[in-house]
Parts: structure tokens; sequence; C-alpha cells
């Protein structure tokens, strides 16, 4: 987890860099605070999925889990930035973020580019591994030979 942690945390400054750039152009545009935060969210995140997908968690993701996600991090970094309207709102922004990243990596590994949360014990990538594994062995035409095989050793 703590590799998966740190790519997701450079992945972060990237998008970061990417959301601070948009709500700065967007409030200088006169924008709402609490408009461009939700906006300049979804700008990051849509370069997150990609390499969160392919670099942080080694795993194919779930768009519409990803919008889910990624729409509940804008919703909340709205509010938080209409509730926080009383101080300066670059500080209000980065603090929001803060929040929203914490929240939106919980729900990325366990639900986006996980399989749901983890059993007990298993960590999701070992259990990713295992179920991919499954999924192919399922498909070889040696393993459903020997599948047959087998069944009809039981049957006689």
């Amino acid at each position: 987890m703590r590799g998966e942690l740190a790519r997701f945390l450079l992945v972060g400054v990237a998008n970061t860099a990417l959301s601070f750039g948009a709500y700065a152009a967007l409030t200088a545009a006169a924008a709402p605070p609490a408009l461009a935060a939700a906006a300049a969210f979804l700008a990051g995140a849509a370069n997150g999925y990609v390499l969160n997908g392919r670099w942080t968690f080694r795993a194919p993701g779930v768009l519409g889990r990803y919008l889910v996600v990624q729409l509940g991090g804008a919703a909340a970094a709205s509010a938080e930035m209409w509730l926080l309207a009383g101080i300066r709102h670059f500080l209000a922004y980065a603090l929001t973020t803060a929040c929203v990243t914490s929240a939106t990596f919980v729900a990325l590994r366990r639900w986006t580019f996980g399989n749901g949360p983890p059993s007990r014990g298993v960590s999701l990538r070992s259990r990713q591994i295992r179920l991919t594994t499954a999924a192919k062995e399922t498909r070889s035409p040696w393993t459903a030979a020997r599948r047959q095989k087998g069944a009809s050793r039981a049957r006689a």
C-alpha cells in the first residue's frame, strides 16, 4: 500500500497543479469560487483516471465508478468552499483539496480500481491477481479440457 500511496500522491501533485491552474484561471475570469473549485477538481480528475489506472493502482478501473467518485469529490469540494467562504479563497481551496484527496484515495483504492472492500487478511493487490488468474484459467482451452476430463472421471 505504501507504493500505491506514494504513486497516488505523485499523480495527485500533477492533478493538483492542473486543478490549481484551472481554479486560478476561472476565478480570474470572475467565476464564483465554489463553482470554480468543482470545475477545477474535475479537470484534475480527467488526468487522474488514466494515470491512476495505469500507474498507481495498475488495474483497469471502471469508468462509471471513477466518475461517481470524482463527481462526489467535485460536490464535496464545492460544498467545502461554500462552507469556508469567510477565509481567503486560495487557502480554502488548499484545505478543501487535502480533505477531498484523502477521501477519494480511499474510494478509488477500494471501489473503483479494486473489486469492492478487501476481504479480511487479503490485500487488494493479491485478491486482484487471484481474480485475474482465475479469469484467465477459465478462458483457457487447456483448462476447459482438463475440467471436462475431471468431470467425466467423477461420473464414472
